[in-house]
This record gives C-alpha cells, structure tokens and sequence, in this order.
C-alpha cells in the first residue's frame, strides 16, 4: 500500500512539474504585464500636477513650474486664446499652475501649465457670480457687471484711445458734467478725457 502511495506521489510531482514547465513562459508575460501596468500607473501619476510659478523667461513667453522638489524646463503656459483671436497675459511668479504633462515623461519637457488657479498668494478679487472682474493691481481694473449691464473702469494713469470716430447715443459726461453735446463741443482736454478735433457741427448720434 505505501508503495503505491510512493508511486502516486512521485506520478503527481512528474505532473506538476510538466505543469510549471508548460506554465513558465506565461508566468514570464505575467511579470511583464505587471511591470508594464506599474508604468503606466507612474505615468497616470504623473500627468496631472499641482505647480507654482518659479520664473518667468525674459522673453515673456516661457516660464519656469515647481512642483515638489521638482523644477520644470522652461515650458509653454496656456493662454485665454491663441488662434485668430490672441489674448497675452503672462503668468506671475507665485501664481499656482495645473501641469499638464502630454509626454507622460519624468523630465517635464513635454508639459504645459495651466493657469488661473486661486491661491494663498494670490485669492479672488471677486465673489459674485454676475461680476466679470479684471484686476491689474494697484488700483486699475475693469468690471463687468452682468446684472446691472454696466462697465466701471478704474484707471488710476489715464486711458489713451487710439480711435478714429467715437459714436455715443448719448450724452458723455465726467465727475457728474455732461461734456459734450455736439462734436464741436469734444476738441479739447475736459477733465482727463482728450478727444480730436472737432470736424463737423452736426451733434452726436
């Protein structure tokens, strides 16, 4: 009987090690597999990452990101639009970022920083909703506001209009002071506004 038991044993190990022969090629793609899914973690990882402007190229095109310990090469930052229609607002230093690493590489060459993202530094100047604010800082901005369909402009230095024909359908008017009824009546400086001059006496339509 305990030979028997003896030869089964040995019959079942000559089995199960023809099984992991024929199953060692497939325990080698196994572990390639796995590799490769760990890669590809990495790289999903690392396509997205939260950044902080560190330089801003002299050119005013480029800017440098940290992200962590890491530094980025001088990279591209997004723009509002950049087709037909262009629109330049360079990124400042401190400004937080969105990485977004379209290479999928460790070096962020092939990355792209996405701007406009509220920071500690650098928090809304705005709370409400039907307002579209433009903060430049010390004092000059430009809000749209939507519900009362008005446009203030705060412009501490004075606005220079390089404009060959103004048409209003009312009146303009300064500190309050209706300035100008006819055109004739805008060829002059009237308190910091300075218009051309006057061409016609027909009044303003």
């Amino acid at each position: 009987m305990s030979r028997s038991i003896s030869r089964c044993l040995k019959v079942l190990e000559r089995i199960a090690g023809l099984i992991q022969q024929a199953l060692r090629p497939y325990d080698d793609k196994i572990a390639e597999l796995v590799s490769d899914l760990e890669e590809l973690q990495r790289r999903l990882d690392n396509i997205i990452r939260p950044g902080v402007v560190d330089d801003v190229h002299p050119g005013g095109k480029l800017v440098r990101v940290k992200s962590g310990r890491n530094r980025t090469p001088w990279i591209k930052w997004m723009a509002p639009a950049a087709g037909a229609v262009r629109e330049y607002r360079c990124p400042s230093v401190g400004e937080q970022v969105a990485l977004l690493n379209y290479g999928g590489g460790d070096n962020s060459t092939q990355t792209w920083a996405l701007c406009g993202v509220w920071s500690d530094q650098f928090n809304s100047p705005a709370g409400n909703p039907n307002h579209h604010l433009i903060d430049w800082g010390d004092g000059m901005s430009m809000l749209i506001d939507m519900e009362a369909q008005r446009v203030v402009w705060n412009v501490p230095g004075g606005m220079e209009l390089d404009i060959p024909d103004i048409h209003s359908t009312g009146s303009i008017r300064t500190d309050g002071d209706q300035i100008a009824d006819t055109v004739s009546q805008i060829g002059h400086k009237h308190g910091g506004v300075v218009a051309g001059p006057a061409s016609t006496e027909e009044p303003i339509k």
